[in-house]
C-alpha cells in the first residue's frame, strides 16, 4: 500500500462527517466556481476558479506523473496592456 492509500484509509469519524456535508454542497460549490470563472472579475480569480473546476474534472497530476498527451489539456493565459497607462485589460 502506498502512502496516499494509507492516508485515505485512515479517515476519522469527524472527517467522514465533514466529507459527507461537503459532498452534499458539491453541486452548489461547482456552480459558484462556474459563475466566478465565467464572470468579469479579475483574471487571477477567474483562472483560480477554472483551475479548481479542471482539478475536479480531471484530477491533479502527481509530481513527476507521465501525462497522456492525447488526453491532456493545455491552458494558455495572455495578458494585454493598455498603451496609455500600462494597465492590464
Amino acid at each position: 500500500m502506498n502512502t496516499i492509500d494509507a492516508r485515505r484509509r485512515s479517515v476519522t469519524p469527524s472527517q467522514k462527517r465533514m466529507q459527507t456535508r461537503a459532498r452534499k454542497l458539491g453541486e452548489l460549490a461547482l456552480k459558484a466556481l462556474e459563475d466566478i470563472a465565467s464572470g468579469t472579475g479579475p483574471a487571477a480569480i477567474r483562472l483560480a476558479a477554472a483551475r479548481e473546476i479542471l482539478d475536479r474534472g480531471y484530477g491533479r497530476p502527481l509530481m513527476g506523473e507521465v501525462v497522456d498527451k492525447k488526453r491532456s489539456l493545455k491552458v494558455m493565459v495572455r495578458r494585454f496592456t493598455s498603451a496609455e497607462d500600462g494597465s492590464v485589460g
